[in-house]
């Protein structure tokens, strides 16, 4: 069921063309090659 849902998200925010947004505001970056690269989790102690 998660599953289902996860991929009816993806791919409505692909129709509406708002993934994109979606994915930079998750802190992910775009290397030179267009792969998405998330941002480096720091620790907190």
């Amino acid at each position: 069921m998660l599953k289902t849902a996860v991929k009816l998200f993806f791919e409505k925010s692909e129709k509406l063309e708002t993934l994109e947004d979606i994915i930079e505001k998750s802190r992910y970056k775009k290397d030179t090659n267009g792969r998405w690269i998330p941002s480096k989790l720091i620790e907190k102690k």
